[in-house]
């Protein structure tokens, strides 16, 4: 709460996009960045972590950039006149945005199986190390922002957010076509059938109705 109480504060700064203004806000969002990684570490070591934490901090966290952002771009298009910044803003938006309902829906139609996919997926060096998560985001809102470069941010974001994407996409749609080939995952909730072979000891006297019956 500490860290997205920091990036509400910074707002106003941001917008006015001159120096020192941009240099506060800046500074402002590394603290707001310190604080929201303080938080989470904390509460592992703890053992205070809990599911309501984790999505307060991750509705947050997507509220925060998508203010952060809004007033970006707000204060971009005052000073440029210019309201194709909005192109430039919307994709980084939905690049950040995309890639998490990418991960959200392959986890609603393969369950446990795409949990082992996706640690695997993260402990790969470089999408490990180049992750496009809130981190990153932070990062790059802290650095352009003390030197004034908006438009250079979200064009940045919005450039390699796609790309992240579309391998991504690449990704899971490979292992999608896997784990489907292998009878996993499911369809509008229910369980996708495993080819294979049933075995029943039928006692005596039972139909074939009556075996149907009891699977």
């Amino acid at each position: 709460l500490g860290g997205f109480a920091l990036s509400l504060v910074s707002l106003p700064f941001l917008y006015l996009h001159t120096f020192p203004m941009a240099l506060i806000a800046s500074v402002l969002n590394l603290f707001a960045l310190v604080l929201d990684c303080a938080d989470g570490s904390l509460a592992r070591i703890q053992g205070t972590q809990s599911s309501f934490g984790n999505w307060l901090d991750s509705s947050l966290d997507f509220l925060r950039i998508f203010l952060v952002f809004a007033t970006m771009g707000l204060s971009l298009q005052v000073i440029n006149n210019d309201p194709h910044v909005w192109i430039w803003v919307t994709l980084a938006f939905f690049c950040y945005t995309g890639i998490k309902l990418l991960y959200l829906v392959f986890r609603k139609y393969f369950g446990e199986d795409a949990e082992s996919v996706i640690s695997n997926e993260k402990k790969h060096n470089f999408r490990a190390n180049f992750y496009y998560h809130e981190l990153l985001i932070g990062i790059s809102i802290i650095l352009f922002s003390a030197f004034g470069a908006y438009l250079w941010m979200f064009i940045f974001l919005s450039v390699y957010g796609l790309l992240f994407y579309i391998v991504n996409f690449a990704i899971f749609t490979r292992q999608a076509w896997r784990l489907s080939r292998e009878g996993k995952g499911t369809v509008t909730g229910v369980e996708l059938p495993v080819a294979g072979m049933l075995l029943i000891d039928k006692p005596a006297g039972w139909t074939s109705h009556d075996v149907v019956a009891k699977v």
